[in-house]
Formats: C-alpha cells, sequence, structure tokens
C-alpha cells in the first residue's frame, strides 16, 4: 500500500503474547535506546543528574540530547489518573503482517519476525485497540513536527525505560545545594566509586535480563540492528509514542 509514492504504509499487527502494561508514579516520561546505551553507567548519570531539574520540558530536552537516547512524554485524558500521580501504560509491538493468515492467532504463528515498531501509550488515551486504523493514522504520526529524534540499535536490544526508573539505584542525585537552592553539579568523577562499582554491577545484571514487568522498570525487546525513529504525535487530545525502524 503506497501513498504519494513517498512512504509504504506496514501492514502492522500487534504481538498480543509480547505486550506490556505497567504502571509509573508521577512519571510519563521515558527513555527510548539501545539497551546498552540506556543502561551505560555515564548515561546513567547524566539521566538521574537531569531527572531532578525543575523545568519539565528543560528536563526531557536535556535527556533527549544525550547521544543516541530519545527522552518523550505520553499523556492520556484520564484527569483523575493524571491528578492522582499515576500513569498506567501499554507497550504495543508491532510486527509486519508477510504471511496472510485465518486470523491473529494463525498470522501471529506465520509472522515470526521481530517487532519492526512500537507504540506507548497512556490508558487512558482514546484509542480503541479493537478498531484502530493505523493506516489511517500513519501519515499524521510519523509527521516531520513529531519527529524527536532518529537512534541507532546495535546490540539487537531496545530499551523503554521510565525517566524515573524505581528499580535502579539512585546514586547520582547526591549533588549539593547552595543557599540560593540552586545545585553544585557532581561530576561522574567526584562520586563514591565502591557505589558507582556496585551500581555498574547491577546495571550489567539488568542487561542480560530478557524482560522485566515491575512497576515503573525498563523493558526491552529483541530487534534488528538498524536505524529507528521516535516520534511523539498527538491524537485526540493525548500524546503518545511512535517507534518505526527505517
Amino acid at each position: 500500500m503506497i501513498r504519494n509514492n513517498k512512504k509504504k504504509i506496514p501492514n502492522f499487527i500487534s504481538n498480543s503474547r509480547l505486550e506490556v502494561s505497567n504502571s509509573c508514579y508521577k512519571n510519563n516520561d521515558f527513555i527510548i535506546g539501545d539497551t546498552e546505551d540506556v543502561l551505560d553507567i555515564k548515561n546513567q548519570y547524566l539521566i538521574q543528574t537531569y531527572s531532578a531539574i525543575y523545568d519539565e520540558f528543560e528536563k526531557i530536552k536535556k535527556v533527549n540530547n544525550i547521544k543516541n537516547l530519545s527522552c518523550a512524554q505520553i499523556v492520556g485524558d484520564g484527569e483523575d489518573e493524571y491528578l492522582a500521580g499515576y500513569c498506567d501504560y501499554t507497550i504495543y509491538p508491532l510486527i509486519e503482517i508477510k504471511i496472510k493468515g485465518s486470523g491473529i492467532r494463525d498470522i501471529l504463528k506465520k509472522n515470526t519476525t521481530v517487532a519492526t515498531g512500537f507504540f506507548l501509550i497512556h490508558d487512558t488515551t482514546a484509542i480503541n485497540r479493537s478498531y484502530f486504523d493505523l493506516y489511517d493514522n500513519f501519515f499524521n504520526f510519523t509527521k516531520k513536527q513529531y519527529l524527536k529524534k532518529t537512534i541507532k540499535i546495535n546490540s539487537k536490544s531496545i530499551c523503554f525505560a521510565p525517566l524515573y526508573d524505581s528499580e535502579l539505584s539512585s546514586i547520582f542525585n547526591d549533588h549539593p545545594t547552595k543557599s540560593d537552592g540552586d545545585r553544585i553539579i557532581k561530576s561522574f568523577e567526584e562520586f563514591d566509586k565502591d557505589k558507582v562499582k556496585s551500581f555498574q554491577k547491577e546495571l550489567n545484571k539488568l542487561k542480560k535480563q530478557k524482560k522485566r514487568k515491575e512497576p515503573g522498570s525498563i523493558v526491552k525487546y529483541t530487534v534488528d540492528n538498524g536505524t529507528y525513529d521516535i516520534f511523539r504525535p498527538e491524537y485526540k487530545g493525548g500524546g503518545l509514542i511512535f517507534v518505526l525502524k527505517k
């Protein structure tokens, strides 16, 4: 299916067996990148340092500027949940249908390739999962104005991580504060070497785990190496994250 002879619209289906529903408290900002980059200890230093910035937009901008990482915010339309501080979301891994089948189960059985697209959506976003048609929204979602960043995957693993990961040790938040309230940013080398070494072991362990579903934790998927576009489109008053392999 081709429109305007420019972009081919993938015939996607979500692999329901790999969908992940999760919840974060007071956190709807997400980092997307190669697992090795997200869990790189010096990148974690930058992420944890920037996450303490009060201005939300400046915080996202700073993290998004880290090499080969993208950061974006999802927004739903559930005011009560928003006020309560919870962000319930679902990650939908999208595989391209290349072999037709007689039903969803048969299609998934015949198409066993890894996902080449992902949706990360707040659970209150007004999308009917049963009737949502990517064909009608593809060109809107992939507008240039919605492109946050293009990243490269080199380890065959993509990672979705809440900006505030409650499962990770927060060893890089300890920056002294001046009398006027401004922080004095410590360099990476100034942090306790034993704590850094222990945190490195924690990160190495996470890299080896296949997938985590604990609230506020990272989620990893096996993917093909290559270049991926990270879009943050608007949809019916909300905002979602759309990842697409180029």
